[in-house]
């Protein structure tokens, strides 16, 4: 093995130039980005929705055609944000393993909708946010990634 092939993918060790960068940025085509917002029914079903969320989270950053997943706590809710290569690849996800028990869990654990964008570039969770809150009711204020709204002057 040599010292360059250490540096790709398993079973990709063999042809460099078949592996496929998992960087945002060094493809050419438009990515789909997806965020929701999920607030509990109740603080206690937290350790219940971590028993769902945490292998739906890990199931999206190995699936395949996935660019970006992340998640954060903002404002009481609980977001994730990812990026995908196509419709069929973020369908794929969403059908299947974890993801889906979560989906059947959903209804008695709380609730949350989603919005759904395309974006040149990994997505920004200040600007994931803005488009979450406008296409929610909600102003599209300017809410940190942290979840520390600005104050006001």
């Amino acid at each position: 093995m040599t010292p360059r092939s250490r540096l790709l993918p398993p079973g990709r060790q063999t042809d460099p130039r078949a592996w496929t960068p998992r960087t945002p940025h060094m493809t050419e085509k438009k990515l789909i980005v997806a965020i929701g917002g999920f607030r509990l029914r109740h603080p206690m079903l937290g350790p219940a929705f971590s028993f769902f969320a945490v292998p739906a989270f890990m199931q999206a950053r190995r699936a395949p055609g996935n660019r970006f997943a992340d998640a954060r706590f903002v404002d009481g809710r609980h977001f994730s944000l990812s990026a995908w290569e196509s419709p069929q690849a973020m369908r794929a996800y969403a059908v299947s393993g974890p993801h889906a028990r979560a989906m059947r869990a959903a209804s008695w654990l709380g609730s949350g909708p989603f919005a759904r964008y395309t974006a040149d570039a990994p997505p920004d969770w200040d600007e994931a946010l803005a488009v979450w809150y406008a296409a929610h009711g909600g102003e599209a204020r300017a809410a940190t990634a942290q979840g520390i709204p600005e104050t006001e002057a």
